[in-house]
Order: structure tokens, then sequence, then C-alpha cells
């Protein structure tokens, strides 16, 4: 996975992960954030985007996909 991948996959997802995926500029995501159409939670002054519901949006697991070891 992609370092990109691997943070999409966390419970909060950094503001240039979700800029890039949803392909938009800041302040266009911050928009979203203020209108509610994102999920966030406050930490301290700032409003950091929840993982799973960010995901669920998106239409993607909940979970990262976990790769199958291969028997030799």
């Amino acid at each position: 996975m992609k370092p990109s991948e691997t943070a999409l996959y966390g419970v909060i997802i950094p503001d240039e992960v979700a800029c890039e995926v949803l392909n938009v500029s800041e302040d266009i995501l911050r928009r979203a954030k203020d209108a509610g159409q994102i999920e966030t939670i406050e930490v301290g002054s700032r409003r950091k985007i929840l993982g799973v519901p960010f995901r669920r949006k998106l239409g993607l697991p909940e979970r990262a996909p976990q790769h199958e070891s291969v028997a030799a």
C-alpha cells in the first residue's frame, strides 16, 4: 500500500489525503467540513476528519485490506 492509502485507513484522515482522494482543493474540503458533508471531530481548535465515516462515504471497506500470506 502507498503511504496515502495507508493514511486513508487511519482513525483520523489527514486533510492532504482527503484532498488527494477527493481531487479537491483545501478550500473546497474546508467548505464541505463546514457544511457537515464530511464528518469531523474537534481536536483543540482544529476539526479532524473521522476515518470510518469518510471511508463509508467513498464506498471503501472500513478496515484496511489484509494481504493473505502465501504458503510455500
